[in-house]
């Protein structure tokens, strides 16, 4: 993984990370987390119980099973989630059953570093729901401390491909809903420059808050030699 831009690897830093989904689960998060602890930042995940993509707890998961653990080095702690199974309701009942439950545990005095004090910063890894984010802002507001947010799903337009048109009472609430959060990060990171243009034009966002930062691609396309 490469150095991401604005980075150094000088300040160390304590790292509250918001996202639903991590390992066990497919997600690039966890290899963000890992590489943040390996240059020597202290990293605590706030994630949810492991069910994705099927919508089934993975086996050993949830029911007090892998709360606390710590996975190479990055301290995870699982909140109580709904598992996604099949249908609208359940899929509603899976994003707000982590957003609860999360900001709560945030707000908690378990949710500290290591030394007992506050985090120097949180990071919400934002794919879908956007509501993930709630509890990056809940966090924010109670320390005073910047929140960050990588979006790699950008709401409410993610609803388009779920057949959501734009003129449904849906769309309409799930973009108010965005704007609120968007516009609470102190700086957004974004996997596309067209999101940039989003995110101005619907709710307003500052260019200086937003920075382009793409994907990164795995380490074993390094070893394959350019022709």
């Amino acid at each position: 993984m490469k150095k991401a831009a604005g980075t150094t690897d000088d300040v160390k830093k304590k790292i509250l990370v918001i996202c639903q989904y991590y390992k066990p689960e497919p997600f690039r998060v966890s290899d963000i987390c890992e590489e943040m602890v390996r240059r020597g930042h202290e990293v605590h995940v706030v994630t949810g119980y492991p069910n994705y993509p099927e919508g089934i707890l993975y086996e050993g998961y949830g029911k007090g099973k892998h709360i606390d653990e710590v996975i190479n080095g990055v301290k995870v702690h699982r909140c109580f989630t709904i598992p996604r199974e099949t249908g609208t309701v359940k899929r509603m009942m899976n994003y707000y059953s982590y957003a609860a439950s999360s900001t709560k545990y945030v707000l908690s005095k378990e949710c500290v570093a290591s030394d007992g004090m506050p985090f120097d910063v949180v990071y919400c890894n934002q794919l879908s729901p956007v509501m993930m984010a709630d509890a990056a802002i809940a966090y924010k507001k109670k320390y005073k401390v910047p929140a960050v947010m990588y979006c790699l799903d950008l709401w409410p337009e993610s609803l388009i491909a779920g057949g959501i048109t734009r003129e449904s009472v849906i769309y309409k609430y799930y973009h108010h809903v965005s704007k609120r959060i968007y516009k609470q990060m102190d700086k957004i990171l974004i996997t596309s420059r067209m999101f940039s243009d989003y995110l101005r034009d619907e709710f307003g966002i500052k260019s200086d808050k937003i920075e382009y930062l793409p994907q990164y691609a795995e380490g074993i396309f390094e070893q394959i030699p350019s022709r």
